[in-house]
C-alpha cells in the first residue's frame, strides 16, 4: 500500500469514526428527552419516569428540609450553650443564614408541587390511553373453540368474539432493539429543549381499529359493492346466481385491533398558556392529549428543579459569603459599621475577614466543625426537677428540645444578670473605696 493510500485510507477512518462519535452524541442529547423513542412502550417508559423523577424529587426535598430542621437545632442548642459572645454570634449568624434560605428553598417547592400538579393530569391520559389501546388488541382474539360461538335463527346470526386466555405484557422488541434509556432522565429535566412524543392528534395513529370482513365463497355475488349504511352490507344482487345448499356459505373474517407504529414528533419544551379544554363533553377526546401540555408543563418545572435546594450539610463558608450574608454577619457584632451599607471592595474585604475569623476559611472542613462535632457534646437540662443528660445530636430530634432551650436559654439569662448584678457591685465598691480613699486623702492634706 502506497503512502497516499495509507493515508486516504485513515482520513477515511477518522473521518467514520467522528461520526459515529457525532451519531453517538445526538442519539443520547442531554437536550432533548425522549431521543430513543421507536415505540410506544418507550413512550409508556418516559412518561412514568418523569412521573418518578418528578416526585422522587419532592421527596427528596422534603427529606432534605427535615434534615435542615434537625442541623438547625443542633444550632439553636449550641448558641443556646455559647460560653462567649463570639460563640453566641457564630451559631446565631449561622441560625439566620438558615432560616432565610429555607423559607426561600420552601417557597419554591410549593411552586414545583403545584406545577406538578397541573402536569400530571395529562402525562396520565396519555398513559391512559396507550394503555387502553394496549389492552383492546391484547383482550379480543381469535381463538378456535370446540363449540359453535354464536346463536342463529333463520334471519339472523350472532357472532361471539372469544375473550383471549389472559397472559402478561412483554416488551415487544425485536433482537436489533432496545429498552428506553430513562436513566438519564432527571439531569434532562433541568435541561433538556425538546421532547420526543408520539402524535395522538387523531385516534386513528394509534390503533387499528378491529373490523368484520364478512365474505361469500361459491359463484354466487351475495353482497353489493356499496354499503348501505353503518354495519350494514345489502345482498340486492342483479342477475346473482341462487345460493345452495352445502355448496356456498358466508364467511366472517375478525381482525384484531393492534397498534400502529408510533409517528414520534420532536416537540420544543417552552413556555406558554394553552387553553384547557372546558366542556365535559372534550374530557376524552384528544383535545386533552396535546403535547403543548406536556411541554409547557415541563418548561414551567425546568427552573424549579434545575434550582439547588439548601442542605445545610453542604454548607460552605464561602456560601456565607454573599452580600446579604455578609451584613447578617457584620450586623450580629453590633459595632460600628452595624447596618450601613457595603459600598466598596473594603467593606466586603472586612466581612469576609469577619466571617475566616468565626468560621474558618477551610470549606472542606466546614460540616466537621459545626454540625458533625457538635452533635456529640453533652448538653444537661432540668425536666420535672430531674437532671438530664443527653447529647446535642440526640437533643435535636427529642421532643424535649423547646422544654431544654427555654431551660438552657433561662439559665444562661440568670448567669447574666447575676454576672451584671456583680459587676455593679464590684463597680460600686470600687467607686465607694475610691471615695473613701479621696476623703483620706483630703483628711490628711487638712492636718
Amino acid at each position: 500500500m502506497t503512502a497516499e493510500k495509507t493515508a486516504q485510507k485513515s482520513a477515511e477512518i477518522l473521518t467514520a469514526t467522528l461520526l459515529l462519535a457525532a451519531t453517538g452524541k445526538s442519539s443520547n442529547d442531554v437536550s432533548e428527552i425522549g431521543h430513543d423513542v421507536t415505540k410506544w412502550c418507550h413512550e409508556l417508559e418516559y412518561l412514568n419516569e418523569i412521573s418518578n423523577q418528578l416526585n422522587q424529587e419532592v421527596d427528596r426535598r422534603t427529606d432534605t428540609i427535615a434534615e435542615n430542621v434537625e442541623t438547625q437545632s443542633i444550632w439553636r442548642i449550641s448558641e443556646a450553650e455559647a460560653a462567649s459572645s463570639t460563640d453566641a454570634v457564630k451559631y446565631n449568624g449561622l441560625l439566620l443564614y438558615a432560616q432565610h434560605h429555607q423559607a426561600t428553598k420552601l417557597a419554591k417547592l410549593k411552586l414545583l408541587q403545584q406545577e406538578i400538579s397541573r402536569l400530571q393530569p395529562h402525562i396520565n391520559r396519555r398513559i391512559q390511553v396507550i394503555r387502553s389501546a394496549e389492552l383492546l388488541t391484547r383482550l379480543f382474539k381469535r381463538e378456535i373453540s370446540g363449540t359453535a360461538q354464536h346463536t342463529a335463527t333463520e334471519t339472523a346470526c350472532t357472532l361471539k368474539l372469544t375473550i383471549a386466555t389472559e397472559k402478561s405484557y412483554t416488551y415487544e422488541l425485536s433482537s436489533a432493539e432496545t429498552k428506553a434509556a430513562t436513566g438519564t432522565l432527571r439531569k434532562k429535566l433541568a435541561t433538556a429543549t425538546k421532547l420526543k412524543l408520539g402524535d395522538l392528534s387523531k385516534m386513528e395513529y394509534l390503533l387499528t381499529e378491529p373490523q368484520f370482513l364478512m365474505s361469500a365463497t361459491g359463484t354466487p355475488q351475495l353482497f353489493d359493492t356499496t354499503q348501505t349504511g353503518n354495519s350494514q352490507c345489502t345482498t340486492k344482487v342483479t342477475n346473482g346466481t341462487l345460493i345452495k345448499g352445502e355448496t356456498h356459505h358466508v364467511t366472517v373474517a375478525y381482525t384484531e385491533a393492534m397498534l400502529k407504529a408510533i409517528r414520534a414528533r420532536t416537540e420544543t419544551i417552552e413556555t406558554g398558556n394553552t387553553e384547557l379544554p372546558t366542556s365535559d363533553n372534550e374530557k376524552i377526546t384528544t383535545n386533552w392529549l396535546r403535547t403543548e401540555y406536556i411541554t409547557e408543563g415541563l418548561a414551567a418545572i425546568k427552573p424549579l428543579h434545575a434550582s439547588k435546594p439548601l442542605d445545610l450539610k453542604t454548607l460552605r463558608v464561602t456560601d456565607l459569603k454573599s452580600n446579604l450574608d455578609r451584613r447578617l454577619v457584620t450586623n450580629l457584632q453590633g459595632k460600628d459599621g452595624a447596618g450601613d451599607e457595603m459600598s466598596d471592595s473594603k467593606d466586603t474585604e472586612a466581612a469576609d475577614k469577619l466571617i475566616n475569623s468565626l468560621y474558618e476559611a477551610d470549606d472542606s472542613n466546614f460540616a466537621d466543625n459545626f454540625i458533625k462535632s457538635l452533635k456529640n457534646k453533652p448538653v444537661k437540662y432540668k425536666k420535672d426537677g430531674e437532671e438530664q443528660t443527653t447529647d446535642i445530636g440526640k437533643l435535636a430530634t427529642n421532643p424535649d428540645l423547646e422544654l431544654a432551650l427555654s431551660y438552657i436559654e433561662g439559665m444562661k439569662t440568670v448567669r447574666k444578670l447575676e454576672e451584671a448584678a456583680e459587676s455593679k457591685d464590684v463597680a460600686k465598691k470600687t467607686e465607694t473605696e475610691e471615695q473613701t480613699e479621696v476623703k483620706r486623702r483630703r483628711e490628711g492634706n487638712r492636718n
